[in-house]
């Protein structure tokens, strides 16, 4: 019998190794820790989300509306880096809070006010995407839910279309805020 040489040895130590970490990483049972909700179900709430808000908010302020939905179409370019920058600011403000520990006590409350102000600014992106088609408040309203029923409806690129949607809306917000 011939002894293994040094470089046979290493590459079955090698070879053995990398089964033990190829055996560990090898998926186990599916488990989904939450049951999918079906695709016609988010469609139909985020048109319906849209509609009864953006119905909210043209009824009651068809002004204020108007303004912001116009810094959205007047400069959308703009506005999605006023958007994308507050929204980094915003949640890097919230790490750094939290990392302090007692920063937590402001940093939950400033993330939890971040869901309705972007349920808002998101309708009022697609309040302007809704304006493209036309000036009556009616028509915007059905382009808008349309559009968001679609959006959700779409799984990757309606995503990304959405937050661009929404960034848009935050950042026509923010420069209303600021005019």
């Amino acid at each position: 019998m011939v002894p293994a040489s040094a470089l046979q040895q290493s590459a079955v130590a090698i070879g053995s190794n990398w089964a033990t970490v190829v055996a560990q990483f090898e998926p186990g049972p599916a488990t989904d820790p939450a049951p999918a909700v079906p695709w016609f179900v988010e469609t139909v709430v985020a048109a319906l989300l849209t509609l009864a808000i953006g119905g909210l908010l043209v009824a009651l302020a068809p002004d204020y509306v108007r303004r912001v939905t116009d810094h959205a179409r007047g400069d959308p370019v703009a506005a999605f880096g006023w958007g994308f920058g507050i929204g980094v600011a915003i949640f890097a403000v919230a790490i750094v809070l939290g990392l302090t520990g007692i920063g937590l006590i402001i940093a939950i409350p400033i993330l939890l006010a971040l869901i309705p102000i972007g349920i808002l600014t998101s309708t009022l992106g697609y309040l302007a995407v809704g304006r493209s088609a036309g000036d009556d408040w009616g028509t915007v309203l059905i382009v808008a839910a349309a559009v968001a029923g679609f959006v959700a409806a779409v799984p990757i690129l309606g995503a990304l279309v959405g937050f661009v949607v929404a960034t848009v809306g935050l950042g026509a917000f923010v420069m209303d805020l600021r005019a």
